[in-house]
Order: structure tokens, then sequence, then C-alpha cells
């Protein structure tokens, strides 16, 4: 992909973060210091590029080794994969849920860290560092095209110090390199005066930018919400007017949720027909051999002989997102493809 020019990077796609002079050059040796390390389709995916080199303030060794770090434990975790039957009992616990949009259309986390017991789930903490990646995960998957963030609110309703779980909050820390900038900001409400001295001594350690994303709130925190959320996003406890009722039976497994616009573009008659990137398609066949072979075998359905080259055009996937890269004209059809497609998987797969 030429990088010679800004032009050619569609900057009104990526533009929620101000450009630096210089950056297409950082951008392009980026690309060279992972090729071959990662998939093509996120060689071509400028808000993910951009966010790692924002994340390492545009050291392009260090970015590279971030984006090398995340695509690999991508492939080994596998976070796009994790079901409710995982995590359950973590669910019916409601420490963690995703409801509303602030006024960016950034999905919104809620977190309430009182219902949180660690002296109860001491052994749970990989489960509950598990459904704390799903949530993340949903939340990418609800972003509407142009986004590429998430907020936090943290209700520390019913919170004290038995509530504390500084191993959980250690990964929770770590995962920010494992999905650099997509947090936008955190609003920690109810906020008493032990947790503002603590939050002073910890400024101390944080980057300016990662500062400025929090706000600590006391009991007044209405207002300040209302500030940055339209009020039917927000919970009649947070000032809002919403009626979203929390049920975790409801829910459903992130890779049966729907397709973003970004990701999906389907004819007028919802037939879903699709233009597939024949390069990335291989490219995932040989990455993921080894680890899923029903993925691999399913990919071998997407790409289609020659004989439907008499159909109509069929319309293209968006160039702004995660794997969007320009597509050639293999097209698919549901009856070529298994009960469980891999078409969603394909697209999220690598949505750090």
């Amino acid at each position: 992909m030429d990088l010679s020019a800004k032009a050619s990077l569609h900057p009104s796609s990526t533009d929620i973060w101000p450009w630096k002079e210089g950056e297409e050059v950082a951008i392009a040796k980026l690309q060279r210091r992972v090729k071959g390390a990662v998939p093509d389709c996120v060689l071509q995916d400028l808000p993910t590029l951009r966010r790692f080199l924002i994340a390492r303030q545009y050291d392009e060794d260090a970015a590279a080794a971030l984006l090398k770090k995340a695509t690999k434990w991508r492939e080994e975790y596998h976070p796009d994969r994790i079901k409710k039957a995982d995590i359950a009992e973590e669910l019916k616990q409601g420490k963690i849920f995703l409801h509303g949009v602030d006024n960016q259309k950034r999905p919104c986390l809620v977190l309430m860290p009182g219902r949180h017991q660690p002296h109860r789930d001491k052994d749970r903490l990989a489960t509950s560092l598990r459904a704390l990646i799903y949530w993340i995960e949903k939340a990418i998957r609800s972003m509407p095209d142009g986004v590429y963030q998430y907020v936090i609110i943290v209700d520390r309703t019913g919170f004290s110090l038995r509530n504390i779980d500084w191993n959980l909050m250690k990964e929770f820390a770590a995962l920010q390199d494992l999905y650099p900038e997509r947090l936008a900001g955190c609003y920690i409400i109810r906020a008493n005066f032990l947790v503002r001295r603590l939050w002073e001594a910890l400024k101390t350690f944080a980057e300016p930018h990662t500062i400025a994303k929090f706000r600590i709130l006391g009991d007044d925190f209405q207002h300040a919400l209302l500030g940055s959320f339209p009020r039917d996003q927000l919970l009649p406890a947070h000032g809002g007017t919403s009626r979203y009722v929390y049920a975790p039976d409801e829910l459903r497994d992130s890779h049966d949720s729907p397709v973003t616009p970004r990701r999906a573009a389907l004819t007028d008659d919802d037939t879903p027909h699709r233009e597939i990137n024949t390069a990335l398609v291989r490219d995932l066949e040989s990455s993921v051999r080894s680890w899923d072979p029903h993925l691999t075998e399913s990919l071998k359905h997407i790409l289609l002989s020659d004989k439907d080259a008499d159909e109509p055009p069929l319309p293209t996937l968006p160039q702004d997102g995660p794997c969007a890269a320009p597509l050639p004209s293999p097209r698919t059809r549901p009856a070529d493809l298994p009960a469980e497609s891999p078409r969603s998987r394909i697209q999220t797969a690598y949505s750090y």
C-alpha cells in the first residue's frame, strides 16, 4: 500500500485524532515493520495503525512490537469467541454491561465494582477477566461507522474496601496494550475522598493523554454525565431516562451479534451476497490452519468458481473498518457455506 501521499490515507475517515506532520511516513514505516507478521487487512486498516502509533507516541518500533503482541494474543486467546456459557456466573452478577452511547455515538460500558466479591471469587480471576474482555469485544462489535472507541461509567454504588481487586485492576490495565486507544473516557461516579486521593497519587505515573480520559466525580455527577450523554442513553440512577433493564438471559454471543454497516453491506433484498478479499481469505486460511481446522475448511467455501461471473455487481465493504480492504470480485452465497458461517469471525478476529 503506497502511503507516500497523505491524500491516499483517506484522513476524513480517521480524523477523530488530529493528523500530525509526518504521520503518513510513520504509518508507512509501521506497515513495513509488521508486514508478514499481521494480516493484510490490518496493514490497510488506518484507524488501527494510527491507534497503535498514538499509543506509543509515534515510535514505529514500539508500535510494531505492540501490534505483533496484540496479533499473537488474539490468535491464541480468541477473544472474539468468548461465549455466554464461559462466563455465565459473571453475567448473572451484573458487574459490567453495555448500555447506551455518548454524544459522539461511542458505546458505553457500565461497571458496578460494588457487585464484585474478590474474597469469594478469588479462584475466578481468569473468568472475571474473560468476562471483561467479552464486554469490550461486544462494545467494539457495536460501534457504528466512523466510531473506534468506547467509554466507561464506573458506578461505585455499594462499593467498599472489600470490593477492591488489585489483581483484576492490574489485568485491566494490561488490556490497554491489547486494545490501544480504544478507551475514549472513563467517568468514575460517587467517588469519595479516598478515591480522589488515590487518583492524585496515580496521576504522577500516568501519561497526560491518559489522565485526560478520566473524570473523578462525586455524588453530584449527573450534570457532568448529561453534558456528555443524551439523557435517553443514561440509566435513571445516572440522571437519564433510559428504561433499559439488564437481562443476562437475553444476551447474544458476540459472534452471533448483528454485523454493523461498516463490516457488511447487503443488497436491497437482504440477500447476504458480499465481495470477499481473496488475499485476506488466503492469509487467514494460512494463519488459522494450526488452531481452527473448522474455520480453515469453511474458508474454502468462500471462494467461488467463475460460473458466477455473469451475476450483477455486488455492494462492496466500506474501506475504513477492520479488515475492510479494497475488494476484488469473488462472491459468496449462503448455500455454499456451512451452518456456522465464518464470515463474522473473519470480520472480528483482528478488531483490536
